[in-house]
């Protein structure tokens, strides 16, 4: 079982390649809800999911925290960023082996980073090019079952890094925002939203409007999906700017939030 959380593609497009090679299932992790089923027969399990700001996603380590696996399971954990992954996977081995569980191994894939273009950087699209061998040699590493979780060291830097790039990052994402000129409230960014954040709420004389609410997980899906660039920050978003992963398509994110 490999279970997986992506907001633009990148993690739910790795996991696909790792699941298929491994014959194993997927199963999407959802920031609101918590695993019901019990795992514990299941012999390899399997984490795959982005870096946010140097870590493992808050709502990732509460749903590890959750789950029913068994200790004697095979365990990996693979994250996929748009540079350094920081403390993620560090963080990730310990929040499993707060309950008992052993990380067998972790690796690193790097794409796109779906901030880069929200803060000023361009996106690294030749990373797509160069995942299909990327994660051959992680597969090549799992069906051997090879321990190495050398990749999940600490980082004594990156906790000052980190703090900047909050402090950036909340200053960015406490302006995200549904353009009334532009929202047609279609409903696409509730939709996409892992966290029940958006409500798209009626205006009188004018179609519905979409309105975040204060739970944002940080993930950008609302601002990469939306058809019409009305969800920004300060200044509008382009089309240009928008990404997800050429192999995922919008159904698949939307998939992914109701699958439980």
């Amino acid at each position: 079982m490999i279970f997986y959380f992506s907001s633009t593609g990148n993690s739910l497009s790795t996991a696909r390649m790792i699941a298929e090679a491994l014959g194993e299932r997927l199963c999407p992790i959802v920031a609101n809800r918590l695993p019901s089923e019990d795992y514990s027969a299941e012999q390899v399990i399997g984490f795959v999911y982005p870096t946010f700001n140097s870590d493992t996603p808050a709502f990732i380590k509460t749903f590890m925290k959750q789950l029913r696996i068994s200790s004697e399971a095979y365990i990996f954990i693979v994250c996929t960023c748009g540079g350094g992954q920081g403390n993620t996977l560090l963080n990730g081995v310990k929040t499993l082996r707060q309950c008992g569980m052993s990380v067998a191994y972790t690796a690193v894939v790097e794409l796109p980073d779906n901030t880069a273009p929200m803060l000023g950087n361009g996106l690294k699209m030749y990373t797509i090019d160069e995942q299909p061998a990327a994660v051959a040699k992680i597969v090549d590493d799992l069906k051997a079952h090879k321990h190495d979780t050398r990749q999940a060291r600490y980082n004594i830097v990156v906790p000052l890094i980190a703090g900047i790039s909050w402090v950036v990052e909340r200053h960015v994402l406490n302006n995200l925002h549904a353009n009334p000129d532009k929202c047609i409230g279609c409903g696409i960014c509730a939709k996409v939203c892992p966290a029940d954040n958006i409500q798209i709420v009626p205006r009188e004389g004018n179609k519905p409007l979409a309105v975040l609410g204060k739970n944002c997980t940080e993930c950008l899906s609302c601002l990469h999906w939306c058809p019409q660039t009305a969800i920004q920050v300060k200044k509008p978003y382009s089309k240009e700017r928008q990404y997800h992963h050429p192999d995922i398509r919008l159904k698949d994110i939307v998939a992914a939030r109701t699958a439980y």
